[in-house]
């Protein structure tokens, strides 16, 4: 038989598997910024490291052209 007490036990249960799941989400929205965040800073220095390298480039062209 299905009491108001045990409704009410599992509906309480029941929150706090919601609020665990937000608390859950909410961290890993947190760490997935994190990670998009490292992933911009890792493609900024790549396109960095291309820049650098085409002016070794240009410097070595024109050097050589002397």
């Amino acid at each position: 038989m299905i009491t108001a007490e045990a409704i009410k036990e599992r509906k309480t249960a029941i929150q706090e598997d919601i609020t665990k799941l937000r608390d859950t989400i909410s961290q890993l929205d947190a760490k997935r910024q994190e990670l998009v965040n490292n992933l911009n800073a890792l493609s900024g220095a790549d396109q960095q490291c291309d820049h650098f390298l085409s002016q070794l480039e240009t410097e070595t062209e024109q050097d050589e052209n002397i």
